[in-house]
């Protein structure tokens, strides 16, 4: 007995999603306009073609199964953002079956874009806490491809301003120069601008009046006297305070 056109279309989802080599044995000559859409539906050919997320991950694994003959099939696709998941109804009842987000890995903090392979139909957006379910006839397949539509953003750290509203960009004071002196015979080493300025703010008797930093290593020269400045694309000088 040959297979029904439900059947038909079963077999061949399947062998896309486990990656099989499509080989038709069917006479296409005579094959029903039935046949033949299934044979050519090139949705269901791309996730056969697709080389699976990494892109050597080809074939489509069983990921779960319940007492009803009910099973969960998915394909993680090249792209790294989609997956096709086949709803497989085994038994000898039509029957729903429910997308299990954990089962299939299916991100339960991401929105997907959900299609149907078979009805070349967009079903929608669903999360896990929406939930999704098929009515899948018996011995059928529900093949559908999940794309991440978009998660709840996470809020970007605001960062630390590197620089003070009152620094000298691209200024340098050099003790060498008449009119500046360090306090200290060694520079400091510190982060940014804005902790080279803390540096001198909190010199005891406030002698800081002023500091230079050479932003490529580091060193923070703090200064008793700052009254010869020069360009320096590597520096950022400033006051104790603004």
């Amino acid at each position: 007995m040959g297979l029904s056109a439900t059947e038909q279309r079963t077999h061949f989802a399947m062998w896309c999603v486990v990656g099989a080599p499509l080989l038709a044995g069917t006479d296409l000559v005579h094959a029903s306009p039935e046949t033949l859409a299934i044979l050519t539906n090139k949705e269901v050919i791309a996730v056969n073609q697709d080389p699976g997320k990494g892109g050597d991950a080809p074939q489509g694994t069983k990921r779960g199964a319940d007492a009803n003959k009910n099973e969960l099939w998915a394909k993680d696709l090249a792209d790294g953002s989609s997956v096709a998941v086949a709803l497989l109804n085994l038994g000898s009842a039509n029957a729903t079956i429910a997308v299990d987000w954990d089962v299939l890995g299916l991100d339960a903090a991401v929105t997907y874009a959900v299609r149907d392979l078979h009805a070349h139909k967009d079903l929608g957006s669903f999360s896990k806490t929406t939930g999704l379910s098929q009515a899948v006839e018996s011995h059928g397949v529900a093949l559908l491809k999940f794309t991440a539509a978009g998660v709840a953003p996470t809020p970007a750290p605001t960062p630390a301003p590197s620089s003070c509203p009152c620094c000298e960009e691209h200024v340098r004071y050099d003790s060498h120069d008449a009119g500046n002196t360090n306090l200290e015979a060694q520079a400091r080493h510190e982060p940014s601008a804005l902790a080279c300025q803390g540096a001198c703010a909190a010199y005891a008797g406030g002698a800081c009046v002023h500091w230079t930093l050479n932003t490529d290593n580091g060193n923070c020269w703090l200064m008793s006297s700052a009254k010869a400045p020069k360009h320096s694309a590597g520096s950022v000088s400033g006051p104790p305070a603004c």
